[in-house]
């Protein structure tokens, strides 16, 4: 840990530092749309392609200023538009965190219940995990990533998995820590999360996204 620290202290000093250069006024709506093509070109410039980034502000559903750049895919011929399909990957995990927040204002869970609570048939290991743990990175929960069996399926069959399957290959592998004692950043927590929105509101968890924050899934 000790190791670790300097590196991730430069990392932040470094992002923060190139953040504070662009984060000023804005005259106008140009000069905005030129600050955060500067913040994005200097973040990215160390990338060995043009990194594909479609950025905008939208005020009253107007379009106020916004900026592209790069191509959807590197080294391919398709340039960055304002219709371009983005993968979410993590930044689904915003929107089950608020999901998750939102299910507990509206008393439907506690953040200390169990997950068990929700989920049938969980492992042993995993009884005692609690919301909390999932939201936070302390459940110590493997990540499929890490089982072998799961790298070896064709990507069709893995893409096209469904929560419940991908937990079990999860649920294969020993736990990294007991639930609280630790924090390890991985996939599974929010897995099993999205699986218990599913069951406090009876519903896909697209759906559930689509109505909490009001827009329209492509």
């Amino acid at each position: 840990m000790k190791q670790i620290i300097p590196i991730t202290l430069l990392f932040l000093s470094s992002f923060f530092q190139s953040c504070e250069k662009h984060d000023r006024p804005v005259a106008n709506f140009r000069h905005l749309e030129q600050e955060v093509a500067g913040l994005i070109q200097e973040r990215t410039r160390k990338l060995p392609f043009k990194a594909p980034v479609a950025w905008a502000m939208v005020q009253d559903g107007e379009v106020k200023s916004s900026y592209q750049q790069g191509y959807e895919i590197p080294d391919a011929n398709t340039l960055v538009s304002d219709q371009s399909l983005f993968l979410l990957a993590s930044t689904t995990k915003l929107f089950t965190s608020v999901m998750v927040m939102k299910a507990a204002e509206e008393g439907k869970l506690l953040l200390s219940s169990k997950a068990s609570e929700f989920i049938d048939n969980l492992p042993a290991t995993w009884q005692s995990i609690t919301i909390s743990h999932l939201l936070s990175h302390t459940d110590g929960i493997a990540d499929v990533m890490d089982n072998s069996y799961y790298k070896a399926l064709d990507p069709a069959i893995a893409e096209g998995m469904g929560r419940h399957e991908y937990l079990e290959y999860a649920a294969q592998l020993p736990q990294h820590f007991r639930p609280g004692y630790q924090t390890r950043y991985g996939q599974s927590g929010y897995v099993l999360l999205s699986l218990v929105l599913e069951k406090l509101y009876e519903r896909s968890y697209e759906t559930i996204v689509s109505q909490k924050f009001s827009f329209r899934w492509v």
